[in-house]
């Protein structure tokens, strides 16, 4: 509306500003839900011009995926719920010519500033845990190796992509930005199912679990990633994956993926680093 009332350069900035703010751009997410099949395609046919010009973000794509089940099309909702968007690398094994990182020197960094975190009983997503914000300027050897390695896997990741995977994920960002931070769970910490609003793509790294977390047939500390309530049994795609908290494990995936951890059930720290891809304009 600003754009036709002649400011475009006033409306470039407010969608840049929402982007950044994982606002959703449609003109149907904000006011409202479409109410017939002209309409329902009216919605489509618009996330589908904000995608190819490359405005994505998590609420647009699980608003879009609703539209894609009303509408039936469980083909294109496979297409962005592809497994093959969801990686997972150890970054203690040099074998793919990538950086690595020790994970114990991760843990030392984040537990020696401890006390410059904020405890959280209970904040959004994170329950009884400690967040460390912006771990990406603690100045230590091991933190700065975790950084270029998540650069390394992020530039692989975007050149393996290709052009079939779904225009919600597109061909990654030209620019982006690492916005970091570690949640370090304490007895019966946990994160509960959630999706990350600013990100393109999202990792976790483990830096340290207790050891009882890694024993067979355990479950506590785990990260799990699955699929919304309103996508139905028989539309394809991921549906759920578990990923055991392993000191060294980085695990990548679309930031509209929807992910939570199992409590700790044991004293002792899970300590993890959570790396949101940022596209930059």
């Amino acid at each position: 509306m600003l754009a036709t009332a002649g400011l475009p350069e006033v409306a470039e900035r407010l969608v840049i500003l929402g982007f950044r703010h994982g606002a959703d751009m449609s003109i149907h997410g904000a006011f409202g839900d479409a109410a017939d099949r002209y309409e329902l395609d009216k919605a489509l046919d618009d996330y589908r011009g904000l995608f190819a010009g490359g405005r994505v973000g998590s609420l647009m794509v699980e608003r879009y995926l609703a539209l894609l089940v009303r509408a039936g099309d469980y083909d294109e909702v496979g297409r962005i719920l592809d497994p093959a968007f969801i990686r997972c690398h150890d970054l203690t094994d040099g074998s793919d010519g990538g950086t690595t990182v020790d994970p114990g020197g991760v843990a030392r960094a984040l537990l020696d500033r401890l006390d410059t975190g904020t405890y959280h009983e209970r904040d959004q997503a994170i329950l009884s845990s400690t967040r460390i914000d912006h771990v990406h300027r603690i100045a230590e050897p091991a933190i700065t190796d975790l950084m270029t390695a998540v650069r390394e896997r992020v530039d692989r990741y975007r050149a393996e992509l290709g052009a079939h995977a779904h225009a919600a994920m597109g061909a990654g960002p030209a620019r982006y930005r690492l916005d970091t931070w570690s949640v370090i769970s304490h007895d019966g910490g946990h994160a509960l199912p959630h999706k990350h609003h600013r990100g393109w793509i999202t990792c976790v790294f483990y830096a340290a679990v207790p050891e009882v977390a890694l024993a067979p047939g355990e479950d506590q500390g785990a990260l799990y990633i699955g699929r919304y309530d309103f996508i139905p049994a028989e539309a394809p795609g991921w549906r759920m994956l578990r990923f055991a908290p392993v000191p060294g494990r980085l695990v990548m995936m679309p930031s509209y993926a929807l992910h939570w951890t199992r409590p700790l059930e044991q004293p002792g720290l899970r300590i993890a680093v959570a790396i949101d891809v940022c596209a930059e304009p």
